[in-house]
């Protein structure tokens, strides 16, 4: 069991740093966000600002990156929603 726990911590291991490298903006903002929230800048609420419901864990959305805490708290299915409504528009 040991030896799988390892080998699978490898894989998500690399597989974050690969994540980081394709887009290094995005990651900074998700971090800029976590340390906000551990310093008590930022509060994690507990409702999603846009469908009202109160859930365990809601996340933070960012519409520009350059800008990482400006930022929607959104419930999963509602973040979900808005990442693949913003695929869909036409870049200019």
């Amino acid at each position: 069991m040991k030896r799988y726990k390892a080998k699978a911590a490898n894989k998500i291991q690399a597989a974050q740093r690969a994540r980081r490298r394709l887009d290094p903006m995005k990651d900074r903002a998700r971090d800029a966000v976590r340390r906000a929230i551990k310093k008590g800048a930022l509060t994690r609420p507990t409702t999603c600002e846009r469908c009202g419901e109160e859930k365990k864990w809601i996340e933070a959305s960012h519409d520009d990156y350059r800008l990482p805490l400006v930022i929607e708290w959104l419930c999963a299915p509602c973040h979900r929603k808005k990442d693949k409504a913003a695929l869909q528009e036409p870049t200019p």
